[in-house]
Protein backbone atom coordinates (compact mmCIF):
# COMPACT_ATOMS: atom_id res chain seq x y z
CA UNK A 1 0.00 0.00 0.00
CA UNK A 2 2.84 2.36 0.86
CA UNK A 3 4.86 1.37 -2.56
CA UNK A 4 1.48 2.42 -4.46
CA UNK A 5 1.37 5.71 -2.89
CA UNK A 6 4.74 5.80 -3.60
CA UNK A 7 3.83 4.94 -7.39
CA UNK A 8 0.87 7.65 -7.30
CA UNK A 9 3.41 10.62 -5.85
CA UNK A 10 6.08 9.85 -8.36
CA UNK A 11 3.64 9.68 -11.09
CA UNK A 12 2.42 13.23 -9.92
CA UNK A 13 5.25 14.23 -9.79
CA UNK A 14 6.05 13.22 -13.27
CA UNK A 15 3.36 14.71 -14.36
CA UNK A 16 3.51 17.96 -12.84
CA UNK A 17 7.21 18.31 -14.31
CA UNK A 18 6.31 17.56 -17.25
CA UNK A 19 3.27 20.23 -17.12
CA UNK A 20 5.98 22.69 -16.21
CA UNK A 21 8.27 21.79 -18.74
CA UNK A 22 5.64 22.15 -21.40
CA UNK A 23 4.26 25.59 -20.15
CA UNK A 24 7.53 26.58 -19.94
CA UNK A 25 8.20 25.79 -23.60
CA UNK A 26 4.87 27.56 -24.32
CA UNK A 27 6.26 30.35 -22.53
CA UNK A 28 9.31 30.53 -24.21
CA UNK A 29 7.87 29.99 -27.75
CA UNK A 30 5.54 33.63 -27.01
CA UNK A 31 8.73 34.95 -25.72
CA UNK A 32 9.95 34.20 -29.00
CA UNK A 33 7.30 35.21 -30.76
CA UNK A 34 6.83 38.76 -28.93
CA UNK A 35 10.47 39.16 -29.03
CA UNK A 36 10.13 38.82 -32.95
CA UNK A 37 7.54 41.38 -32.96
CA UNK A 38 8.70 44.19 -30.75
CA UNK A 39 12.25 44.04 -33.16
CA UNK A 40 9.61 44.05 -35.94
CA UNK A 41 8.67 47.01 -34.70
CA UNK A 42 11.66 48.10 -33.26
CA UNK A 43 12.83 47.67 -37.24
CA UNK A 44 9.32 49.87 -38.66
CA UNK A 45 10.17 52.62 -36.36
CA UNK A 46 14.13 52.91 -37.56
CA UNK A 47 12.50 52.98 -40.82
CA UNK A 48 9.75 55.44 -40.36
CA UNK A 49 12.98 57.93 -38.97
CA UNK A 50 14.80 56.77 -42.07
CA UNK A 51 12.07 57.99 -44.40
CA UNK A 52 11.32 61.51 -42.43
CA UNK A 53 15.14 62.25 -42.54
CA UNK A 54 14.94 61.08 -46.42
CA UNK A 55 12.07 63.35 -47.08
CA UNK A 56 13.67 66.63 -45.16
CA UNK A 57 16.90 65.50 -47.21
CA UNK A 58 14.60 65.57 -50.34
CA UNK A 59 12.34 68.87 -49.67
CA UNK A 60 16.02 70.57 -49.07
CA UNK A 61 17.41 69.41 -52.06
CA UNK A 62 13.90 70.78 -54.00
CA UNK A 63 14.64 74.25 -52.35
CA UNK A 64 18.01 73.86 -53.56
CA UNK A 65 17.12 73.07 -57.13
CA UNK A 66 14.84 76.64 -56.91
CA UNK A 67 17.55 78.49 -55.95
CA UNK A 68 19.85 77.40 -57.99
CA UNK A 69 17.32 78.00 -61.02
CA UNK A 70 17.22 81.77 -59.50
CA UNK A 71 20.88 81.95 -59.47
CA UNK A 72 21.10 80.67 -63.56
CA UNK A 73 18.50 83.32 -64.08
CA UNK A 74 20.76 85.97 -62.24
CA UNK A 75 24.08 85.04 -63.58
CA UNK A 76 22.17 84.79 -67.30
CA UNK A 77 21.31 88.47 -66.64
CA UNK A 78 24.60 89.47 -65.47
CA UNK A 79 26.17 87.59 -68.53
CA UNK A 80 23.77 90.03 -70.82
CA UNK A 81 24.86 93.09 -68.85
CA UNK A 82 28.45 92.49 -69.38
CA UNK A 83 28.11 91.79 -72.91
CA UNK A 84 26.28 95.31 -73.26
CA UNK A 85 29.53 97.03 -71.38
CA UNK A 86 31.94 95.39 -73.30
CA UNK A 87 29.56 96.38 -76.23
CA UNK A 88 29.86 99.98 -74.99
CA UNK A 89 33.78 100.15 -74.40
CA UNK A 90 34.12 98.39 -77.70
CA UNK A 91 32.43 101.15 -79.26
CA UNK A 92 34.02 103.63 -76.67
CA UNK A 93 37.05 102.79 -77.61
CA UNK A 94 36.66 102.74 -81.66
CA UNK A 95 35.38 106.95 -80.91
CA UNK A 96 38.19 107.40 -78.38
CA UNK A 97 40.64 106.27 -80.99
CA UNK A 98 38.88 108.66 -83.78
CA UNK A 99 38.68 111.76 -81.72
CA UNK A 100 42.75 111.00 -81.36
CA UNK A 101 43.49 111.04 -84.81
CA UNK A 102 40.94 113.87 -85.35
CA UNK A 103 42.70 115.96 -82.83
CA UNK A 104 46.56 114.86 -84.20
CA UNK A 105 45.25 116.43 -87.52
CA UNK A 106 43.87 119.72 -86.05
CA UNK A 107 47.12 120.13 -83.98
CA UNK A 108 49.28 119.81 -87.61
CA UNK A 109 46.53 122.01 -89.62
CA UNK A 110 46.99 124.64 -86.29
CA UNK A 111 50.63 123.78 -86.60
CA UNK A 112 50.95 124.73 -89.98
CA UNK A 113 48.75 127.54 -90.13
CA UNK A 114 51.26 128.91 -87.32
CA UNK A 115 54.10 128.39 -89.85
CA UNK A 116 52.95 130.04 -92.70
CA UNK A 117 52.47 133.00 -90.63
CA UNK A 118 55.54 132.76 -88.87
CA UNK A 119 56.88 132.92 -92.31
CA UNK A 120 54.94 135.96 -93.00
CA UNK A 121 56.01 137.62 -90.21
CA UNK A 122 59.15 136.77 -90.60
CA UNK A 123 59.02 138.60 -94.03
CA UNK A 124 57.54 141.52 -93.07
CA UNK A 125 60.25 141.94 -89.96
CA UNK A 126 63.12 140.89 -92.34
CA UNK A 127 62.02 143.81 -95.12
CA UNK A 128 60.30 146.11 -92.42
CA UNK A 129 57.16 147.83 -93.96
CA UNK A 130 59.13 147.93 -97.58
CA UNK A 131 57.63 144.86 -99.05
CA UNK A 132 53.96 145.82 -98.14
CA UNK A 133 54.72 149.64 -99.37
CA UNK A 134 56.32 148.35 -102.80
CA UNK A 135 53.00 146.86 -103.48
CA UNK A 136 51.24 149.95 -102.37
CA UNK A 137 53.59 152.24 -104.62
CA UNK A 138 53.87 150.28 -107.04
CA UNK A 139 50.07 150.78 -108.19
CA UNK A 140 48.95 152.02 -111.52
CA UNK A 141 45.99 154.20 -110.43
CA UNK A 142 44.23 155.17 -107.40
CA UNK A 143 41.74 152.38 -107.86
CA UNK A 144 44.87 149.72 -108.01
CA UNK A 145 46.40 151.13 -105.26
CA UNK A 146 42.85 150.67 -103.40
CA UNK A 147 42.78 146.99 -103.89
CA UNK A 148 46.51 146.25 -103.22
CA UNK A 149 45.90 147.87 -99.78
CA UNK A 150 42.79 145.69 -99.51
CA UNK A 151 44.44 142.67 -100.75
CA UNK A 152 47.22 143.07 -97.85
CA UNK A 153 44.33 143.19 -95.24
CA UNK A 154 42.62 140.55 -96.29
CA UNK A 155 45.77 138.18 -96.58
CA UNK A 156 46.66 139.58 -92.93
CA UNK A 157 42.90 138.65 -92.05
CA UNK A 158 42.80 134.81 -93.71
CA UNK A 159 45.54 133.85 -91.60
CA UNK A 160 43.93 135.39 -88.26
CA UNK A 161 40.90 133.71 -89.24
CA UNK A 162 42.27 130.14 -90.50
CA UNK A 163 44.25 130.07 -87.03
CA UNK A 164 41.21 130.89 -85.12
CA UNK A 165 39.70 128.18 -86.37
CA UNK A 166 42.26 125.64 -86.11
CA UNK A 167 42.59 126.72 -82.54
CA UNK A 168 38.47 126.15 -82.14
CA UNK A 169 38.48 122.70 -84.16
CA UNK A 170 41.61 121.96 -81.81
CA UNK A 171 39.58 122.91 -78.79
CA UNK A 172 36.25 121.34 -79.74
CA UNK A 173 38.31 117.99 -80.47
CA UNK A 174 40.38 117.84 -77.36
CA UNK A 175 36.85 118.13 -74.92
CA UNK A 176 35.57 115.77 -77.05
CA UNK A 177 38.53 113.26 -76.68
CA UNK A 178 38.23 114.09 -72.92
CA UNK A 179 34.64 113.07 -72.65
CA UNK A 180 35.18 109.86 -74.71
CA UNK A 181 38.05 109.45 -71.90
CA UNK A 182 36.28 109.77 -69.49
CA UNK A 183 33.34 107.42 -70.87
CA UNK A 184 35.69 105.06 -71.28
CA UNK A 185 36.96 105.20 -67.99
CA UNK A 186 34.06 104.48 -66.12
CA UNK A 187 33.22 101.77 -68.41
CA UNK A 188 36.18 100.01 -67.54
CA UNK A 189 35.22 100.16 -63.97
CA UNK A 190 31.24 99.09 -64.08
CA UNK A 191 32.80 96.13 -66.53
CA UNK A 192 35.31 95.38 -63.28
CA UNK A 193 32.60 95.45 -61.25
CA UNK A 194 30.52 93.09 -63.71
CA UNK A 195 33.03 90.85 -64.10
CA UNK A 196 33.56 90.99 -60.18
CA UNK A 197 29.87 90.22 -59.92
CA UNK A 198 30.07 87.27 -62.33
CA UNK A 199 32.94 85.68 -60.20
CA UNK A 200 31.05 85.52 -57.39
CA UNK A 201 27.83 84.26 -58.42
CA UNK A 202 30.25 81.66 -60.28
CA UNK A 203 31.80 80.54 -57.42
CA UNK A 204 28.79 80.31 -55.37
CA UNK A 205 27.20 78.47 -58.35
CA UNK A 206 29.62 75.56 -57.81
CA UNK A 207 28.94 75.53 -54.50
CA UNK A 208 25.90 75.25 -54.96
CA UNK A 209 26.25 72.27 -57.33
CA UNK A 210 28.77 70.29 -54.76
CA UNK A 211 25.78 70.82 -52.34
CA UNK A 212 23.33 69.39 -54.47
CA UNK A 213 25.31 66.44 -55.36
CA UNK A 214 26.21 66.08 -51.30
CA UNK A 215 22.33 65.96 -51.02
CA UNK A 216 21.99 63.37 -53.72
CA UNK A 217 24.86 61.23 -52.07
CA UNK A 218 22.80 61.51 -48.75
CA UNK A 219 19.32 60.45 -50.55
CA UNK A 220 20.63 57.82 -52.28
CA UNK A 221 22.39 56.59 -49.01
CA UNK A 222 19.55 57.16 -47.09
CA UNK A 223 16.87 55.28 -49.50
CA UNK A 224 19.67 52.49 -49.36
CA UNK A 225 18.95 52.19 -45.67
CA UNK A 226 15.11 52.90 -45.77
CA UNK A 227 15.52 49.57 -48.53
CA UNK A 228 17.79 47.69 -46.12
CA UNK A 229 15.30 47.94 -43.24
CA UNK A 230 12.10 47.32 -44.87
CA UNK A 231 14.05 44.25 -46.18
CA UNK A 232 14.96 42.86 -42.88
CA UNK A 233 11.21 43.91 -41.79
CA UNK A 234 9.90 41.48 -44.09
CA UNK A 235 12.23 38.80 -42.98
CA UNK A 236 11.00 39.25 -40.01
CA UNK A 237 7.66 39.24 -40.90
CA UNK A 238 8.54 35.80 -42.40
CA UNK A 239 10.18 34.55 -39.25
CA UNK A 240 6.83 35.45 -37.17
CA UNK A 241 4.70 33.73 -39.55
CA UNK A 242 6.97 30.68 -39.00
CA UNK A 243 6.65 31.21 -35.06
CA UNK A 244 3.05 31.26 -35.60
CA UNK A 245 3.13 28.28 -37.79
CA UNK A 246 5.25 26.10 -35.20
CA UNK A 247 3.00 27.84 -32.25
CA UNK A 248 -0.28 26.16 -34.02
CA UNK A 249 1.48 23.11 -34.14
CA UNK A 250 2.67 23.04 -30.84
CA UNK A 251 -1.10 23.08 -29.95
CA UNK A 252 -1.19 19.39 -30.97
CA UNK A 253 -4.26 20.63 -33.66
CA UNK A 254 -4.39 18.22 -37.09
CA UNK A 255 -7.67 18.63 -37.59
CA UNK A 256 -9.22 17.21 -40.73
CA UNK A 257 -8.71 17.62 -44.16
CA UNK A 258 -11.40 20.62 -45.65
CA UNK A 259 -14.23 19.33 -47.40
CA UNK A 260 -16.68 21.20 -49.42
CA UNK A 261 -14.06 24.53 -49.71
CA UNK A 262 -14.23 27.56 -47.92
CA UNK A 263 -17.26 30.18 -47.09
CA UNK A 264 -17.28 34.17 -47.52
CA UNK A 265 -15.79 35.12 -43.69
CA UNK A 266 -18.54 37.91 -43.42
CA UNK A 267 -22.23 38.31 -42.21
CA UNK A 268 -21.70 41.27 -45.67
CA UNK A 269 -20.59 41.33 -48.42
CA UNK A 270 -18.10 44.22 -47.82
CA UNK A 271 -16.00 45.68 -50.11
CA UNK A 272 -12.48 44.24 -51.20
CA UNK A 273 -9.97 47.43 -50.34
CA UNK A 274 -6.64 45.78 -50.58
CA UNK A 275 -5.98 42.54 -52.89
CA UNK A 276 -3.25 40.13 -52.19
CA UNK A 277 0.75 40.74 -53.01
CA UNK A 278 2.51 44.17 -53.44
CA UNK A 279 1.56 47.30 -52.18
CA UNK A 280 1.80 50.75 -50.89
CA UNK A 281 2.00 50.25 -47.34
CA UNK A 282 -1.68 52.17 -46.32
CA UNK A 283 -0.25 53.60 -43.13
CA UNK A 284 2.45 53.61 -41.22
CA UNK A 285 3.74 50.39 -39.95
CA UNK A 286 2.11 48.44 -42.60
CA UNK A 287 3.82 45.46 -44.92
CA UNK A 288 4.05 46.68 -48.50
CA UNK A 289 3.70 42.86 -49.35
CA UNK A 290 0.04 42.00 -48.27
CA UNK A 291 -0.02 38.19 -47.17
CA UNK A 292 -4.58 38.61 -47.37
CA UNK A 293 -6.78 40.45 -48.45
CA UNK A 294 -8.40 43.60 -46.38
CA UNK A 295 -12.86 43.34 -46.65
CA UNK A 296 -14.02 47.02 -45.34
CA UNK A 297 -17.22 46.11 -43.12
CA UNK A 298 -18.75 48.03 -40.72
CA UNK A 299 -17.13 47.59 -37.26
CA UNK A 300 -18.99 44.87 -35.05
CA UNK A 301 -20.54 42.46 -38.51
CA UNK A 302 -20.03 39.30 -37.44
CA UNK A 303 -16.80 37.22 -38.50
CA UNK A 304 -17.31 33.90 -39.59
CA UNK A 305 -14.70 30.91 -39.97
CA UNK A 306 -14.32 30.01 -43.86
CA UNK A 307 -14.18 26.18 -42.56
CA UNK A 308 -14.55 23.46 -39.87
CA UNK A 309 -11.05 23.59 -38.39
CA UNK A 310 -9.35 23.82 -34.61
CA UNK A 311 -8.71 27.31 -32.53
CA UNK A 312 -4.88 27.58 -32.51
CA UNK A 313 -4.41 31.28 -32.36
CA UNK A 314 -6.61 33.77 -30.29
CA UNK A 315 -5.05 36.70 -29.08
CA UNK A 316 -3.82 40.33 -29.58
CA UNK A 317 -0.73 41.74 -31.10
CA UNK A 318 0.93 45.21 -31.86
CA UNK A 319 0.61 44.86 -35.36
CA UNK A 320 -2.79 42.27 -36.17
CA UNK A 321 -4.76 43.81 -33.21
CA UNK A 322 -6.52 40.82 -32.15
CA UNK A 323 -6.80 37.78 -33.92
CA UNK A 324 -7.62 34.31 -34.40
CA UNK A 325 -5.80 31.33 -36.84
CA UNK A 326 -7.89 28.18 -37.44
CA UNK A 327 -5.91 24.96 -38.61
CA UNK A 328 -8.05 23.38 -41.13
CA UNK A 329 -5.80 19.96 -41.43
CA UNK A 330 -3.93 19.45 -44.88
CA UNK A 331 -1.21 22.30 -43.87
CA UNK A 332 -4.57 24.31 -44.40
CA UNK A 333 -5.00 27.64 -41.98
CA UNK A 334 -6.61 30.94 -42.13
CA UNK A 335 -5.71 33.85 -40.54
CA UNK A 336 -8.40 36.89 -39.32
CA UNK A 337 -7.02 39.88 -38.00
CA UNK A 338 -8.06 43.37 -36.70
CA UNK A 339 -10.92 42.36 -34.53
CA UNK A 340 -12.87 44.62 -31.86
CA UNK A 341 -13.53 41.25 -29.98
CA UNK A 342 -12.96 37.34 -29.94
CA UNK A 343 -15.61 34.79 -29.49
CA UNK A 344 -13.48 31.90 -29.04
CA UNK A 345 -10.26 30.28 -27.42
CA UNK A 346 -7.16 28.22 -28.17
CA UNK A 347 -8.50 24.32 -28.51
CA UNK A 348 -12.21 25.23 -29.73
CA UNK A 349 -13.53 23.00 -32.49
CA UNK A 350 -15.20 25.33 -35.08
CA UNK A 351 -17.50 24.30 -37.77
CA UNK A 352 -17.90 26.35 -40.90
CA UNK A 353 -20.05 29.63 -40.94
CA UNK A 354 -19.54 29.49 -36.68
CA UNK A 355 -18.88 33.11 -35.55
CA UNK A 356 -15.21 33.26 -34.23
CA UNK A 357 -14.52 37.38 -34.00
CA UNK A 358 -16.35 40.62 -34.23
CA UNK A 359 -15.33 43.46 -37.25
CA UNK A 360 -12.70 46.37 -35.40
CA UNK A 361 -9.73 48.11 -36.05
CA UNK A 362 -7.23 47.08 -33.61
CA UNK A 363 -3.16 46.96 -34.54
CA UNK A 364 -1.99 48.27 -37.42
CA UNK A 365 -5.47 49.49 -39.41
CA UNK A 366 -6.54 52.48 -40.95
CA UNK A 367 -10.58 51.26 -40.32
CA UNK A 368 -12.75 49.13 -39.76
CA UNK A 369 -11.92 46.07 -41.05
CA UNK A 370 -11.38 42.36 -41.54
CA UNK A 371 -7.53 41.02 -42.72
CA UNK A 372 -8.57 38.12 -43.93
CA UNK A 373 -5.32 35.48 -44.99
CA UNK A 374 -4.74 31.91 -45.96
CA UNK A 375 -2.07 29.59 -45.65
CA UNK A 376 -1.18 26.50 -47.49
CA UNK A 377 1.72 24.28 -46.39
CA UNK A 378 3.57 27.39 -44.60
CA UNK A 379 3.25 30.35 -47.48
CA UNK A 380 0.28 32.40 -47.70
CA UNK A 381 -1.77 32.18 -50.54
CA UNK A 382 -4.29 34.35 -52.37
CA UNK A 383 -7.83 33.76 -50.26
CA UNK A 384 -10.06 34.78 -53.46
CA UNK A 385 -8.72 31.04 -55.04
CA UNK A 386 -10.57 29.86 -51.80
CA UNK A 387 -13.61 32.25 -50.98
CA UNK A 388 -15.55 34.35 -53.25
CA UNK A 389 -18.95 36.97 -52.33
Amino acid sequence: MKFQKTIAYISICALLAGTAVHQGYYRSRADELGDAEQERQRLKERKEETEKELSALEDEKDDLLVSIEKLDKKMENVSERLDEVNENYTTASTELDELTAALTLAEQDEASQYETMKKRIKYMYENGNQGYLDIILSSKSVGDFLNRVEYVNKITAYDNKMLKEYKNTKNEVTEKKEAAQEKKNQLEILQEEVELEQDNLQSLSEKKQKKLEDYTTSIDEKSDEAQAYQEEIEKKEKEIDKLLLEQAKDNGFSGERVEGGFIWPLAVSGTITSHFGRRSAPTAGASTYHKGIDIAAPAGTAIYAAADGTVTTATYSSSAGNYVMINHGNGLYTVYMHASRLYCSVGDKVSQGDRIAAVGSTGVSTGAHLHFGVISNGNYVNPEDYVSR
